[in-house]
Parts: C-alpha cells; sequence; structure tokens
C-alpha cells in the first residue's frame, strides 16, 4: 500500500474517533455545560409552560437541570440535538434548590458562570 495513502487513512480513522469521542464524551449536553442547557430549556419551554431550573448534586458534581409544569406536574426537561423534550428524572440527581427564570437568569447564572457554585454553597 502507498504509504501516503496508509497515512491518509489513519490521520482519518483518528479524526473520526476523535469526533465520535468528542460528541459521546459530553455528558453535559450539546451545549458542554448543564447551566446552558437549563437556560435554553427555560427559554424555549418558558413560551409554552410555567417553567423553573432545579439546582443540585449529581455525582458529586453541581449539577442543574430544567422542569416545566406540564398537565398539572413538574416535568424534567433535556435539550437534544437543539430541541427540548420531557425525560424521566435522574436518579443521581439530588435536587437542593429551585429557581424560577428571571432569579435564574439574573442573579444565579451570573454567579454560577464566575464562581461554578450557587450562592449559599
Amino acid at each position: 500500500m502507498n504509504p501516503y495513502l496508509r497515512a491518509s487513512l489513519i490521520c482519518l480513522i483518528v479524526c473520526a474517533l476523535c469526533v465520535v469521542v468528542w460528541l459521546q464524551g459530553c455528558s453535559q449536553g450539546i451545549m458542554g455545560a448543564c447551566r446552558h442547557d437549563s437556560t435554553l430549556a427555560i427559554a424555549i419551554a418558558g413560551e409554552k409552560w410555567p417553567v423553573r431550573v432545579v439546582v443540585g448534586d449529581r455525582q458529586g458534581a453541581l449539577h442543574s437541570q430544567a422542569q416545566a409544569w406540564i398537565d398539572g406536574k413538574w416535568e424534567w426537561l433535556v435539550i437534544k440535538n437543539g430541541a427540548v423534550y420531557q425525560t424521566a428524572k435522574d436518579d443521581t440527581f439530588k435536587e437542593q434548590s429551585y429557581y424560577i427564570p428571571w432569579v435564574w437568569f439574573g442573579m444565579v447564572m451570573n454567579y454560577m458562570v464566575k464562581e461554578n457554585r450557587p450562592p449559599g454553597w
């Protein structure tokens, strides 16, 4: 086999593996951080339902996730491919505080982006 062709194939395989790992390895969602996904979810779902952001602990790390009041109960929201979907509760997530959108946008997001922790932690 031509050495240039072999090197090209190896580079292609390595690049393809990097893309797969990058797409699968982002446990925080499409935007890279759970707080970004939560913000997008409440911005989209908030046009139709009352929404809030839940902040708590997931496997020893700070985590946030959006919820919407749908059919008389709080449903968990997730972002997939830029769209908002309902999802089941993550059993590893321990809820600690709830924020309405205005508080989330105004105070909590600014603090969490800078300090990576909510007020009182």
